[in-house]
């Protein structure tokens, strides 16, 4: 999809909510593409909204992929997942990606998860998330963001992540500072990757882990609590 051009709000390149299901009963894989188009507020690459919303495979995988457009205003993020459930029981793997567009106020984050009814599950697929912001104008412009207890699942799959930050000013990987779920969990293992900016995790100690994996490797800064503070994780640790 392509967003349009204009001076007024939500020139979204795709959208999909308010109760819809897109699923395939075969094998087959599901792909989203989606650039954000021009004009003043919410000019959002990909934006997959609402409860009761759902991307659903079969062993097929699931490819999402955004790419923010230019607001005036605020909000130009590449992929934005907001209160839905994207699923493959089937051993489907996932591909999540974005990359933030432009703003004249702030909020271009590359990949947002965001609200404790945003669930990516899979069996025994793997999980990509590669989240990249180039705005460098005021604030909020990480390259992946985990907010309000958003979750990713895989029973025995890995999970990848692999964030850009448009300068070290912002987070490569952002956990938000009051998460109180753990974000990532996996019977397999974990790699994250900060460029640019740091990894954040949750403000001071944290009630519950933040990621669960049996192995947990990071590349880049890491930041716990952002300056002083405990990154809790269950699983072995390597940077």
């Amino acid at each position: 999809g392509q967003g349009g051009t204009g001076t007024g709000n939500f020139n979204i390149g795709t959208l999909i909510g308010f109760n819809a299901i897109v699923t395939t009963t075969g094998a087959g894989a599901i792909q989203i593409n989606g650039t954000g188009g021009s004009g003043a507020v919410a000019s959002y690459g990909v934006l997959l909204q609402t409860a009761g919303t759902q991307l659903s495979s079969n062993g097929g995988g699931i490819t999402i992929n955004g790419q923010g457009g230019a607001a005036t205003g605020d909000f130009a993020v590449g992929t934005y997942i907001l209160q839905l459930t994207v699923q493959d029981l089937n051993g489907g793997d996932f591909s999540i990606s974005g990359t933030g567009g432009t703003t004249g106020g702030d909020i271009a984050p590359g990949v947002w998860f965001n609200t404790s009814t945003t669930n990516v599950v899979t069996s025994t697929g793997d999980i990509t998330v590669t989240g990249t912001s180039t705005d460098t104008s005021n604030m909020f412009n990480q390259g992946i963001v985990f907010g309000n207890d958003a979750t990713i699942n895989s029973t025995s799959g890995n999970v990848n992540l692999i964030g850009t930050a448009s300068n070290a000013t912002y987070a490569a990987i952002e956990f938000d500072p009051t998460n109180s779920v753990t974000n990532i969990t996996t019977g397999g293992d974990i790699t994250a990757t900060a460029n640019v900016g740091p990894l954040n995790t949750p403000n001071g100690i944290p009630a519950n882990a933040v990621i669960d994996a049996t192995n947990n490797t990071f590349n880049g800064t890491v930041a716990p609590g952002r300056l002083i503070g405990q990154f809790l994780m269950n699983g072995n640790f390597a940077m």
